[in-house]
Order: C-alpha cells, then sequence, then structure tokens
C-alpha cells in the first residue's frame, strides 16, 4: 500500500501519531509537512501569548518549546524517540518533502504521478479540497475526539475545559467539510481529574498510532468494506480557543502543561 501522509512539521505529537505507519511501511510512504505558515514570529506574537496564557505557562510553554528544539537538533534521546517529524522521516529513509501548498499543480501533479492509494491528515493545518481529495481511492484524517463530537480546533482543548469524563481517536474519511466523512474506527480514553492539555494530546497521539496502524495493516479492499459509523454533519464546529476562553480554562484549576512534561527524556 502507498501512502502520503499530510501533516505538520511538530516537535510533540505528530511523530509519536506515525511512527508505527513507519516502522511498518518505510519505503512506500511518503511524509509532506506542510511549512511556511502564520503565526509569524514577531515581538506582537509573544506579547500575544503572553496576554493569553498568562506569564507561568508562557514561560512553561516557551521552555519547551526551546528544550524540544534543541533535543531534535542535537538527535538525542534513545533512537526509537523522536521529537521532529523531519528527524524521524530521515531516520527510517521514508521520502520527505516540505511544501507550502498542497493543493498547487506541483503537487497535484506529484500526486497523480505516483498514484498513491491513501492520503493520510495527521494535524494537517489546512482544509483538503476535492482536486486533491479526488485523486486517491482513500483519503482519511485523524481526529482526536469521539466525533462526532468536537469537530474542529483542539478537540481536547475543549472536552477538558468542559469535563468530559473521556476523550478519544477518531479515523474517518475525508469530505470538503471540517471532520466530517463516515468514521471508520474510534477508541476512546479516560480524562483523569488533573490531567494536562499536553498530557492528553500525548497519550491520544499513543493511542492514535495504534489505530491507525491496525487500520493500514488492512487491505485498501477491506478497509473499503468497513461497517462505518455516520458522522453528523449537524454537529457544531468547534474553533480556535480565544484568550477568555484559555482564561476560563485556567480559572477551572486546569493545566496547559506541567514543569516535568517540558523535558524530552522524562516524557520519553
Amino acid at each position: 500500500m502507498r501512502i502520503i501522509i499530510i501533516a505538520r512539521e511538530d516537535l510533540f505529537f505528530i511523530p509519536t501519531y506515525i511512527l508505527p505507519l513507519i516502522k511498518k511501511y518505510k519505503k512506500n510512504l511518503i511524509i509532506v509537512a506542510i511549512v511556511g505558515l502564520p503565526p509569524y514570529i514577531t515581538i506582537k506574537y509573544f506579547i500575544k501569548l503572553l496576554i493569553k496564557y498568562g506569564f507561568l505557562n508562557f514561560i512553561l510553554k516557551m521552555g519547551q518549546y526551546l528544550i524540544f528544539n534543541i533535543w531534535s537538533f542535537l538527535g538525542v534521546g534513545e533512537p526509537t524517540k523522536f521529537y521532529s517529524v523531519r528527524r524521524l522521516a530521515r531516520y527510517y529513509g521514508a521520502e520527505y518533502k516540505e511544501m507550502i501548498d498542497v493543493h498547487c499543480s506541483k503537487f497535484i501533479n506529484f500526486v497523480n504521478t505516483i498514484k498513491p492509494d491513501v492520503i493520510l491528515s495527521v494535524m494537517s493545518p489546512v482544509i483538503f479540497k476535492p482536486e486533491l481529495l479526488n485523486r486517491v481511492s482513500l483519503a482519511i484524517n485523524i481526529h482526536p475526539s469521539i466525533l462526532p463530537q468536537y469537530k474542529g480546533i483542539d478537540p481536547l482543548f475543549w472536552a477538558i475545559k468542559n469535563s468530559e469524563k473521556y476523550a478519544g481517536i477518531s479515523i474517518h474519511k475525508m469530505r470538503k467539510e471540517v471532520d466530517s466523512g463516515e468514521i471508520l474506527m474510534q477508541t476512546r480514553f479516560k480524562l483523569g481529574k488533573n490531567i494536562s492539555l499536553y498530557g492528553a494530546n500525548l497519550k491520544a497521539s499513543q493511542l492514535g498510532g495504534k489505530l491507525l496502524l491496525k487500520l493500514l495493516s488492512k487491505s485498501l479492499k477491506s478497509i473499503q468494506k468497513i461497517e462505518s459509523k455516520k458522522n453528523n454533519d449537524k454537529i457544531p464546529v468547534f474553533y480556535t480557543p480565544k484568550i477568555k476562553d484559555i482564561h476560563d480554562y485556567l480559572r477551572k484549576k486546569k493545566r496547559l502543561l506541567y514543569l516535568k512534561e517540558c523535558f524530552p527524556f522524562i516524557n520519553s
């Protein structure tokens, strides 16, 4: 099976989502990282983050970002732990490309040339258009919620904010509408009382990697025969959390990140 994974470059969760697939498919897998997207790093951007998260959480998040970048640049840690999509692809010899626009003619022609069986979206920052989705037999997305609940941006933030007892992972066929299409597989996990947003996303990525491997270990014909679950289009789509949403989340004593989660060698 020939698979194109479209994601963004990421230090924290995407490598964990795709590691099981890379171990299995290696040469039959192409990773496309979407790069060059805003927000652009400016003083105004940092001020906005400071206002949004408050001083302590701002320091923790910036510290974590810096530490994980250094860890990835140095290439240290266990060989099977990765803090960069690029490093993960190169270690296993998977083809890696960086694209600004996956709907440009260059990329569409590339897809037409290699004729993949599957396009897989993993935390992709863009909504795929029909001209890309229609190029393959199967286009799927993995989304960290129990669909059809919590469609849209940052579903685990909203689940924790709303004091849900459980969150989950869903793999669904893609349509032009956000997080729509028939649901092929789902699993769920318990949200502990003191779980941080980072911890919930890490758990989701670990379970998501296993679920993707389970699905894509089947033949394309078998996947197409799976009795899928309807994904209710009338469920509202959640938006990117605004400053007031973050402040409300923190007022409820919810955690974005614990100090120990800033260090890769503790999270390995």
